[in-house]
């Protein structure tokens, strides 16, 4: 699975093992850096293996997932019929989207039963066009009171169906299928259903539906073993027939998020899935400057002040303030203007860094860090790999390295790579406590600042952050949280026939037309 190309929307699944319970556990970090790393816009996970509703708020997935990517959705199922459950719950499925495809989500569900053998989003394109992909697990049969299988069986005997589960899935399953089949939605089906997928009852189920598998449809049927500890392809990706076209594959054992199932990709151009390409979001920058913060206002205003100094602003803008109004004077003006905008753009990125990991921010953490970049880096190019000696001395700077980087053997890069790695996950275990340390500091100097007391200032800090948490927390339990990034459909009245039906806009340049003729005529009578 290489770079992905624009205009390519890029779906995985993978089985790997369930998602730690732990919000410190480093595996939370690991499918992280895999998402981003392999460019995943959607991503399902079978046997998710957790009853979110008996964690704690910080560490269920909206929580924990919280600031990881600017756009994201997050569909989840697992088992609700049982009654006290444990944390550790097996079964269930994750399927989280990210990026400008989340744009496009008109609805998202789940198995009716509430057993958590699949959920969906549905995707809308142009031209009347619907996506609709589904994560599956079904569950391998087995013995015992306290398995998945014999959960699913006292379920349907209690309410009269005596039908094994593996069985009844397929049947639920397809009643789903045949009703979004009927109202015309493209369908992928991925996830785990623990049966060779090139056989029965598998591959018989999804023909009726005109569905096959990507990945055989592609490769053949000498496909590889998708567990670690089987000889068969266990895991799958059933696409409708006008998806076929498309670049897929497996990943091997351990090239993904760390687990015993391999990753199945697949890479289906925008415009099949969709009818055109996703749109890029344009959003808002964060601000560098932060006014609650005494020392990053003084920092502010001191690289300002140095700037003007050597520019002569005040100097030039104090001869200009007795001249006479002219067009040169004009351009002057302007030229001072220009040069001041560009000295505070330059103040401001003096003032901090941002940081939006998994660890909370302190300024160790960002030494240590840097740290981290400058000895891979310094050690990728003593072997000999293409890495640049100016931005390698920019990275010697920020971690504080005064000798020549020449000066270093190559064993002692390793070892300096080896300690702060080390350092860094020794500060992780204690980032809560070091991140009190840190904002005890600022709360004292914004005390100093006002004049006032430091318990105030931290009442005023709890309570903005349980604030900011309980209105996102009310948000998603009323379904009005923002998962996405900006506009991707109006409707609006057609210019060329203002008495006609209204027309929908689902394209860039469409949306932005009609929202300017809306501009223009803010009065408008419905």
């Amino acid at each position: 699975m290489g770079e992905k190309e624009e205009g390519i929307l890029r779906l995985a699944v993978q089985n790997f093992g369930g998602w730690p319970l732990d919000i410190k556990n480093d595996k939370n970090g690991g499918i992280r850096a895999y998402i981003q790393r392999a460019q995943l816009d959607v991503l399902g996970i079978p046997e998710a293996n957790v009853a979110w509703n008996q964690l704690n708020e910080a560490s269920r997935l909206d929580e924990r997932t919280f600031g990881w990517w600017e756009q994201r959705n997050i569909s989840v199922a697992y088992n609700t019929n049982v009654k006290d459950p444990p944390q550790y719950l097996h079964g269930g499925v994750i399927q989280l989207a990210m990026g400008p495809v989340v744009n496009k989500i008109r609805g998202t569900g789940y198995d009716p039963t509430k057993l958590g053998r699949w959920t969906w989003q549905r995707f809308q394109g142009t031209n009347g066009l619907w996506l609709r992909v589904i994560t599956v697990y079904r569950r391998v049969k087995s013995t015992g009171l306290e398995t998945v299988y014999q959960q699913q069986r006292d379920y349907f005997l209690g309410k009269d169906v005596d039908t094994c589960p593996r069985e009844q899935f397929f049947l639920d399953l397809g009643r789903e299928l045949r009703k979004w089949f009927d109202m015309g939605d493209q369908l992928v089906v991925m996830g785990d259903f623990n049966d060779d997928v090139r056989g029965q009852p598998v591959s018989s189920f999804f023909h009726q539906f005109g569905m096959k598998d990507v990945c055989i449809n592609k490769h053949g049927t000498t496909a590889p073993n998708t567990y670690i500890d089987g000889r068969n392809p266990i895991d799958g990706i059933m696409v409708s027939a006008t998806l076929l076209n498309g670049i897929c594959g497996y990943l091997g054992f351990g090239q993904a998020i760390a687990g015993d199932h391999r990753l199945l990709f697949y890479d289906v151009f925008t415009r099949v899935a969709f009818g055109s390409k996703l749109p890029q979001i344009i959003t808002a920058n964060a601000r560098r400057l932060k006014c609650e913060d005494p020392r990053v206002v003084k920092r502010y205003n001191d690289t300002l002040e140095k700037f003007c100094d050597q520019h002569k602003l005040h100097t030039k803008a104090e001869q200009l303030r007795t001249a006479d109004c002219t067009p040169e004077t004009a351009a002057l003006y302007e030229a001072i203007s220009k040069t001041y905008q560009e000295g505070r753009q330059h103040a401001e990125s003096k003032c901090r860094k941002f940081c939006a990991g998994n660890t909370p921010y302190t300024p160790a953490r960002q030494d240590i860090g840097a740290r981290i970049v400058f000895w891979k880096k310094a050690l990728k190019r003593r072997q000999g790999k293409r890495v640049g000696l100016r931005y390698l001395r920019r990275l010697a700077r920020a971690a504080q390295v005064q000798e020549p980087i020449n000066t270093f053997s190559e064993e002692t890069m390793k070892e300096e790579y080896a300690q702060a790695k080390e350092e860094m996950s020794f500060l992780t275990k204690s980032a809560d406590a070091k991140r009190n340390t840190w904002l005890d500091g600022l709360i004292t100097a914004q005390a100093a600042e006002s004049k006032t007391k430091k318990a105030t200032h931290w009442k005023q800090y709890r309570q903005r952050e349980n604030a900011r948490q309980v209105a996102r927390q009310i948000r998603r339990v009323n379904g009005t949280a923002r998962t996405s990034g900006g506009l991707s459909e109006v409707i609006a009245i057609d210019p060329d026939n203002v008495t006609g039906p209204w027309v929908h806009h689902t394209e860039k340049e469409p949306i932005e037309n009609a929202c300017l003729r809306e501009a223009e005529n803010p009065l408008h009578t419905m």
